[in-house]
């Protein structure tokens, strides 16, 4: 093990969830999230197939006295963090490629700046994703840790999920991407309510914390959850709104992948992928000289 990994590991351990918060939010979910959470995890396991990564080397160019030689290979390590508003579906939704890339760590971490304890979804889903590392500690100690372990140029990757500054979390010396909490869109033909079929359920489980927006839905009002909120109007209108991702009916499928990064059909409630999240994210590529 290196020296880094080993440092990460008493990190890890100083910092990690104990087993009674995790043991609460896992029950607080009750057997129908778990369900709905295990539902999105196959289906980000099947979209980031873990046998699809493999490390490469690829020679550029050959010469009497060596060679050039391009390799790729996963990251050591992968730290995700994010405030303890943040939904379920957005964290899974990196957490998931991070584990398949072959990354040796995925480390997640709440910021705990106030004391916040993120939401039993989350901590339910990424347990039941099978992240080990799953941790609550100020940006201060991140960045402290970061500054002063033995970290390889390149060797690892930080995420920061819908954070107001990643500035506290990561040394000036680390790049870390930034991405944002999805703003989601919902919508309903009017003439076909009743039959859309939209499983709540799954939207309140998977997207807790995050925006969503529901458009000329039957449900909204009394008994809306509180982070959804209410619209009306046309396809157009709809379309127009700048939604980063879309659930539509059927019969809207085909046209909205033309319009939309990102489109969800009946029974994909809870999943969620970003666009930008490729394979190539979470490797490591170098170029050597052999002579």
């Amino acid at each position: 093990m290196s020296d880094f990994l080993s440092e990460l590991e008493l990190f890890c351990e100083e910092h990690r969830l104990d087993d009674s918060t995790l043991g609460k939010a896992y029950e607080s979910v009750g057997a129908r999230g778990r369900s709905i959470l295990k539902t999105s995890i196959a289906a980000l396991y099947d979209a980031y197939p873990p046998d699809a990564v493999l490390s490469s080397s690829t020679r550029h160019a050959v010469f009497d006295s060596g060679h050039i030689e391009f390799r790729r290979s996963p990251v050591q390590a992968v730290f995700i963090v994010f405030p303890s508003h943040v939904s379920a579906a957005s964290l899974l939704a990196l957490a998931v490629p991070a584990m398949t890339s072959g990354a040796t760590e995925v480390v997640c971490i709440c910021s705990a700046e106030k004391g916040n304890v993120p939401r039993h979804e989350t901590l339910a889903a990424l347990e039941l994703a099978g992240v080990e590392n799953i941790l609550s500690c100020s940006g201060e100690k991140l960045s402290n840790f970061l500054r002063r372990s033995d970290v390889a140029q390149g060797s690892t990757l930080c995420i920061g999920l819908a954070l107001q500054s990643a500035d506290m979390f990561f040394p000036s010396d680390f790049t870390p991407t930034l991405v944002g909490s999805p703003h989601l869109g919902v919508f309903f033909p009017e003439h076909a309510v009743e039959n859309y079929g939209v499983d709540f359920d799954a939207l309140e489980t998977a997207f807790a914390g995050d925006s969503v927006t529901l458009w000329n839905a039957p449900t909204c009002g009394e008994g809306t959850p509180h982070f959804f909120s209410c619209q009306t109007g046309s396809w157009e209108k709809f379309c127009s709104a700048g939604y980063e991702g879309v659930l539509v009916a059927q019969e809207f499928f085909e046209p909205a992948g033309k319009i939309f990064p990102l489109v969800l059909g009946p029974g994909c409630e809870g999943l969620w992928l970003y666009p930008q999240c490729r394979r190539e994210l979470f490797l490591r590529q170098q170029l050597f000289a052999s002579f």
